[in-house]
Order: C-alpha cells, then structure tokens, then sequence
C-alpha cells in the first residue's frame, strides 16, 4: 500500500522539548516500496478514486473490487479456516498474538475473554462484527512496506479498550509480530530487542522481516525521546505524521 505525502516523515531533524533531550534524524535503510503509476484497477480497469490505495507491491485494485473479492472469497475461507487448530499466545494477560485461523473460532476467543481483535493486512476478515470491537490496519507484508505510521493509532487502541485484545495478520509470524512487538516496547518501556525477545519467548515463531525490524528500531529511539510518557504519543504522532487523524 502506497504511503500519502501527508503521511511521509518529515525529512528535517526533529525536537521534542522533553528530557533526555536528542535530535531524531529519520533515516530510512530499507527499501521504500514502489507505487504503479497506473491508476486503474486491475479487475474493472476503471480509474481508482482511492489513488494510494494499492494491494501487495504494484498490484492495484480499486476499493470496490477489492470489497467484492472479499465476498467471493469469504465462504471458500470458512471452511479453510474452521479446520485449523486454535492458537492464541499470551503475550500480556489483556493481550493474545495469533494467526487469521483463530480469528474464525468465536468459542474459543469468547473462552479467552476476547473483547477486541486487530487486523493487520488485506484480505483478512471481521467474521463476527456483532461479538467483537475490531480495528483493521491494512498492510502487506513486504520490507518495503511503511508500517511505523501505525504503532501509535494501534498502541491508543490497545490501551483504550476495555477487555481482552486477540492480534492477528495471516500466520502470526511478521505483519502482526511486529505490532506486537511495538505494544510491549512502549508497555514494558523495553528497547527493541527485549521486546523481540519477549514475545519470541511467548511465541517461538515469530519472524518480522528486516523493513520491519528497521522501523522497529526507530520506534525504539522515538520512545526513548518521549520516556515512554503516555501523552506524548498522539503528539509525537502528530509531529512525525502531520495530524494524521486516530
């Protein structure tokens, strides 16, 4: 999914009045993911109104499509899904890490206390809208993919539900790991690779990919600015993202 100029990092170094006092310069090591130019929907071949929209590296798809996709996708996934084996790891006791399978086990997440579920990617779906509070970040799993505009909007919907939240992406391992990982940084005041291994000890197959562990590491040096103080994230936010809403 492509990122808006709105949404970009602003390239100047940046100052946060708020002890230990440093200079956060942004500087992007991975590789920043490439936008097709062709503004036209792959299925319909009409021009998308939702420019940045954009499913897994060049492929485009206009919000339409891709909603009827979802549909006609949807029964076929049932039956995939209501064969896998449940699985959701404690990370916190408010706080389950799992894969797009349990998502569909409503038992078993009622069991669990589950009161809010987190999507992270496309083509992955809210199956029980009526039981459940969900929030949807729709990325792809690609090293090129800007997911560090997310961790703050996640991190506030985290703290502000409240029950029990299960986080998912497909398999559990890269896209929603890392949010995870994000959570228990900012939680637990941890740099990065604590919090890493924190939820590898939970979770033995977790396995962010490297465009992921990069922004991870810069989120760790964010918290750092902040002290992990709670009301400066939506101003942090604010800053890096330019008013981006929650």
């Amino acid at each position: 999914m492509g990122t808006s100029s709105s949404k970009k990092l602003r390239k100047t170094p940046l100052k946060l009045i708020h002890p230990p006092l440093r200079i956060l310069t942004v500087e992007r090591t991975y590789p920043k993911k490439k936008i097709n130019l062709n503004n036209k929907c792959i299925r319909c071949n009409k021009l998308i109104e939702e420019p940045k929209f954009q499913i897994t590296r060049n492929v485009r798809i206009c919000r339409k499509c891709y909603n009827k996709k979802m549909e006609e996708q949807k029964k076929y996934m049932i039956v995939y899904l209501s064969n896998l084996k449940f699985e959701a790891d404690e990370i916190f006791d408010n706080l389950y890490l799992g894969n797009e399978g349990s998502s569909f086990l409503k038992n078993d997440l009622k069991k669990l206390g589950i009161t809010n579920i987190i999507i992270i990617g496309y083509y992955l779906y809210k199956f029980y809208p009526n039981d459940f509070d969900y929030k949807i970040i729709e990325v792809d799993d690609d090293e090129s993919e800007d997911i560090l505009q997310y961790f703050i909007p996640v991190i506030i919907y985290f703290l502000n539900s409240k029950g029990k939240c299960f986080i998912h992406c497909q398999a559990g391992m890269s896209r929603s790991a890392s949010f995870t990982i994000a959570i228990v940084m900012f939680i637990k005041k941890l740099n990065f690779q604590n919090a890493y291994d924190y939820v590898l000890k939970r979770r033995k197959i977790i396995c962010p990919n490297f465009g992921f562990i990069e922004q991870l590491k810069e989120f760790d040096e964010m918290l750092y600015l902040i002290n992990y103080n709670i009301k400066f994230l939506q101003p942090m936010h604010n800053i890096l993202f330019e008013g981006d809403d929650f």
